[in-house]
């Protein structure tokens, strides 16, 4: 079974990054906008277990994530039937 995770920065919290790039976009003329950056992690288990989604659960939510800066969404990516969206996001 194949697993995706996307994680964002909740709104609200200060991006330096994106801060930048979007000042200096708009220093080009390009705007006013907005830019988030999303990161995309794709998690392939070799083997089936019954605690596969346990387990992409607690990587987004050990490894990946923060609870005080990030929200996270698990997409479950079954060829067999199409693409299975669980959502689940840090409070």
């Amino acid at each position: 079974m194949k697993y995706q995770i996307v994680v964002q920065r909740k709104p609200g919290v200060f991006d330096p990054e994106m801060a930048t790039l979007q000042r200096h976009l708009q220093n080009q003329g390009i705007g006013p906008l907005h830019i988030q950056q999303t990161h995309i992690y794709e998690i392939q288990f070799t083997t089936p277990s019954p605690r596969q989604q346990q387990w992409v659960r607690e990587i987004a939510e050990n490894f990946l994530t923060h609870p005080e800066l990030h929200t996270y969404q698990i997409h479950s990516l079954d060829p067999s039937h199409g693409e299975n969206k669980t959502e689940h996001r840090h409070h």
